[in-house]
């Protein structure tokens, strides 16, 4: 075993020790950026797309960023002194002011200073290639532990040190042999791409809990291939690793099922580089032009694969492999290597079997989803406390913008007079809105906001701060849990709805609780609106429509007694035309089994002559069928028999109506003709001549 150069030559150790250092800083500092940013984003993106976000921004750093040629000092020392004056302005920001009241106060021009640091420590991730093991052993150790955590304030330091040292660093560049089979090495790469995108998909959402696991194989596998790189110093020859390659590719098939596929992911990812490393003795990742290409691709598909099922994500990345392997198939084909094509086809039936298995057992066919968020929705404020607001409003003579009340409710022509705007609290943004509305332009405005929906604003640290913003200002801020309303600057002090609010309601407020109602029913949140429902019934007791609308909740509700008392007050108001309401109270006699008031109501349907005789037929023949009613058939066969046809259609829908009845009756007969045809029976036993 030779001995490495890092311990030989003093530059070389510094080296080591800035590729170590610059390893721990990034992982540390990504965690930090993960923990302080993303609250204020949570209602736009999920937690695994903000740090892929993060990743992505890192590696356009690192892969733009070129360490040939000669640098011009005054750009240098420009960005230099940009990140210093960053760093230095952060720490005494936070210091004087204390860090959670900054990124309250000034969560996005934070976010862009913070960002900004991380963009520039990533510029240098790519001169480490040549002692990249030390880059991945600080990597696992900030993964391991919080060595540096106690920094605190001062976090903003740290990835300026690691700038400063890679700036005194003369970049080592990895040593690239000549590349071999290029076309089968790129195949290769766009698989072991596609497998480090599945394993990390999801990875710090609802796949949490597999996150050790991918994180040590990854990262193990990463360290061992440099490891490898010392211990192996004669590379087999490229055949035998085309026999190996269809025969780990047909193992990794068979896994394909039966692990998450997280792990999966992350240990296809390490069996393809441990192939590479050794039948390649490949050592850089992402570093010659096409790897970038092929990085960048993989990232805007990490990001994609977010809103599409996990089931189709999988079954694409099956695809995925299949069509790689018939690509190097072609390609082993032309030279005659007949056992390595045959493991390949080997190779590719083993995948379409298992792509078969995945797609049977798969638990949706829907292509697409959206990314969960996390974000509380806002919940909707009792009645008393809707009339509550209104009230506020009036009092005030302001403006109210609100959250808690339906955004389509605002353009319904009982609310368009009320001074009530929708407001969507998305806290990144929220206290740059309450800045720009109440500090710059000065209007007196009344916020009234789901404590909830408001993230990290909903804290005790985050009240202080905002009590403090709305302290110079004109507007006023009121916090609710659907119950109650709380005064920001009096968080103890609570405004209940008044109980007699709701006994004394006038037909205003009665038509301004309907839209409600409407816009709740459409959100699918059938009990709140039945609530309200009831509570304006009174005032729209012999309204067909309000009383067809109650009825078709009912339905969405499954309260089939309820839907047939509506039904019944809409036909007994006798106001516009009840044909529909009549058919659909038919039907609905049907399901409860109350047969004689669903044939009472199609005769009456068909005595009104509205409907097509025929369709009122085919229903009655339906319900006297099971169970059988021999009266009721005969004088329905009767009216059959009675009508006449007008259409060719008709006389095809009456022709096999009629023929069903009578089919119906022959194999129900009466009492009667079954005594006669016993008594034949009998008879023919006894004397069969």
């Amino acid at each position: 075993m030779r001995l490495p150069l890092w311990l030989k030559d003093r530059t070389r150790l510094f080296y080591a020790l800035a590729a170590f250092s610059h390893g721990l800083i990034l992982v540390y500092f990504f965690r930090v950026l993960l923990n302080e940013l993303y609250p204020f984003f949570r209602g736009i993106a999920s937690l695994s797309q903000f740090a892929l976000l993060l990743v992505a921004l890192a590696f356009a750093a690192a892969a733009l960023y070129s360490p040939h040629g000669t640098k011009k000092p005054a750009v240098q020392t420009l960005r230099l002194a940009m990140v210093l004056a960053i760093a230095l302005v952060l720490i005494a920001v936070f210091r004087i002011f204390g860090r959670e009241r900054v990124l309250l106060l000034f969560p996005l021009p934070v976010t862009a200073l913070l960002a900004t640091l991380w963009y520039e420590q990533a510029r240098y991730s790519f001169i480490y290639q040549s002692h990249k093991l030390w880059l991945l052993l600080g990597m696992a150790f900030a993964l391991a532990t919080s060595p540096i955590a106690a920094a605190g304030d001062l976090f903003p330091a740290l990835p300026a040190v690691a700038i400063l040292l890679s700036e005194l660093q003369q970049p080592i560049l990895p040593a690239i042999a000549h590349e071999r089979i290029v076309p089968l090495r790129q195949s290769i790469a766009i698989l072991r791409y596609a497998f480090l995108a599945l394993a990390f998909h999801g990875i710090l959402g609802q796949n949490r809990s597999q996150l050790p696991g991918v994180a040590m194989v990854s990262l193990g596998g990463l360290i061992a291939t440099q490891l490898l790189h010392f211990v192996v110093t004669v590379r087999p020859h490229v055949l035998t690793g085309l026999l190996v390659l269809p025969v780990l590719l047909a193992f990794l098939a068979g896994l394909f099922n039966f692990v998450s596929y997280n792990l999966w992911g992350a240990v296809a990812y390490v069996a393809l580089l441990f192939w590479e490393s050794i039948f390649f003795r490949r050592t850089h990742e992402a570093y010659l032009p096409r790897e970038k290409i092929l990085a960048a691709a993989t990232i805007a598909w990490a990001f994609f694969s977010y809103y599409i099922t996990t089931d189709w994500l999988q079954i694409l990345t099956g695809i995925l492999v299949i069509v790689v392997l018939a690509g190097i198939l072609f390609y082993v084909a032309k030279n005659w290597r007949k056992t390595i094509t045959a493991l390949f086809l080997l190779a590719i039936a083993s995948w379409i079997l298992s792509l078969r298995w995945k797609i049977s057992q798969s638990v949706t066919r829907d292509f697409f989803r959206m990314p969960d968020t996390r974000l509380f929705e806002p919940q909707l404020p009792a009645t008393g406390l809707v009339l509550t607001i209104l009230e506020l409003q009036k009092n005030q003579e302001q403006r109210i913008r609100t959250n808690v009340l339906p955004e389509e409710l605002m353009t319904d022509p009982a609310w368009r007079s009320e001074k009530l705007l929708p407001f969507r609290s998305t806290p990144a943004t929220l206290v740059l809105r309450f800045a720009y509305h109440c500090l710059v332009r000065r209007q007196p405005i009344t916020y009234i906001l789901d404590e909830k929906s408001l993230g990290v604003y909903a804290e005790s640290q985050a009240i202080l701060a905002l009590q403090d913003l709305f302290r110079h200002t004109a507007c006023t801020l009121y916090f609710t849990s659907g119950e109650a309303l709380r005064p920001l600057q009096r968080p103890a002090e609570q405004i209940f709805p008044d109980p007699q609010k709701l006994r004394t309601l006038t037909k205003e407020d009665a038509a301004k609780l309907l839209a409600l109602a409407r816009a709740i029913k459409r959100r699918d949140q059938l009990a709140e609106a039945q609530q309200i429902y009831d509570q304006i019934f009174r005032f729209f007791q012999d309204d067909p429509m309000f009383l067809r609308e109650l009825a078709s909740l009912a339905a969405a509700r499954g309260d089939l007694e309820q839907q047939i008392r509506l039904l019944n007050l809409v036909i007994a108001l006798r106001k516009d035309n009840t044909l529909y309401d009549k058919k659909l109270l038919m039907e609905l006699y049907a399901l409860s089994n109350e047969r004689k008031k669903s044939a009472a109501l199609a005769y009456e349907i068909l005595a009104e002559g509205q409907e097509s005789p025929l369709a009122i037929f085919a229903f009655l023949q339906r319900l006297f069928s099971e169970p059988f009613d021999r009266y009721e058939m005969q004088a329905l066969y009767q009216r059959v028999l009675n009508y006449q046809p007008r259409t060719e259609l008709e006389i095809i829908k009456y022709t096999g109506l009629r023929r069903t009845i009578e089919q119906s009756l022959q194999q129900n007969p009466t009492y009667d003709r079954q005594f006669t045809d016993e008594k034949y029976r009998q008879e023919f036993i006894s004397f069969p001549e």
